[in-house]
């Protein structure tokens, strides 16, 4: 008598270990899709951050330049190019006599908030 044995042998997935994959994948695209938004968002931010200090360097040589920093206050914009940017210049004395602080500020919108840069330089006023 010749006696074979049956081999018991799965070819595929059982329904638990799908419904397994797919509880977990559940899970983890969410959170992975909220990084890469967040990441791109941030990405974004620096950009613009980056774009407005070197607005913000140029304008504030040219009023040293021309030496607008002698009004307090000076208001504007940076035309078509860069409509979504503003600028404001402040002019106060500082510590030392014939001196003057001058800070430039560049605004913009982004995700809902206004955000801002500043730099500041010193200027000798000559009188005094």
């Amino acid at each position: 008598m010749n006696v074979s044995k049956k081999i018991n042998s799965q070819n595929g997935f059982t329904i638990i270990e799908i419904l397994a994959a797919f509880v977990l994948i559940a899970i983890v695209i969410p959170v992975v899709m909220k990084g890469l938004s967040l990441s791109m968002a941030v990405a974004a931010d620096s950009a613009r951050k980056n774009h407005a200090v070197i607005l913000a360097q140029n304008r504030l040589a040219e009023i040293v330049v021309d030496e607008d920093w002698q009004d307090s206050r000076l208001t504007g914009d940076f035309g078509q190019e860069h409509e979504n940017y503003r600028w404001q210049m402040d002019s106060f004395d500082w510590i030392e006599p014939y001196v003057k602080q001058v800070d430039l500020k560049v605004f913009w919108e982004s995700r809902g908030a206004e955000r801002s840069v500043r730099l500041s330089t010193l200027v000798y006023t000559e009188d005094g």
